[in-house]
């Protein structure tokens, strides 16, 4: 289901700000934030354990603060061959984080197998 939620420019402010202080998206905390708050799950899916729901967030969310449309950009002139010195600079150091938060989300993904009794290759 997609919804649209008109905040004022201060409350949108503040959810970032939020969403970035614990390491998440602002869509990925608001629908964390319902969860606690309405504290039910549809009828049609299990409730899961709170610290799988924790996990799953973090798997789900990319770096903090990472500039995607600027990363994919860096990656095209990288692949044109019309990157400068400085964006390659940039574009190295970009993958660096990414590299990095994809290796906490196999961590993550470790975790989680573990919670749920079931081998990480077993998908």
């Amino acid at each position: 289901m997609t919804l649209t939620i008109n905040l004022k420019p201060e409350l949108e402010s503040r959810l970032r700000g939020e969403a970035a202080r614990n390491g998440l998206e602002p869509d990925a905390y608001v629908v964390q934030a319902l969860e606690q708050r309405l504290g039910t799950s549809p009828p049609d899916r299990p409730r899961l354990a709170a610290a799988e729901s924790e996990l799953l967030l973090k798997i789900s969310c990319g770096p903090p603060g990472l500039d995607w449309d600027r990363y994919h950009a860096l990656l095209a002139r990288n692949r044109d061959e019309t990157i400068t010195p400085a964006e390659h600079k940039e574009l190295i150091a970009m993958i660096h984080i990414v590299e990095k938060a994809n290796a906490e989300r196999i961590v993550q993904l470790i975790e989680l197998s573990r919670l749920r009794g079931v081998s990480l290759d077993s998908g």
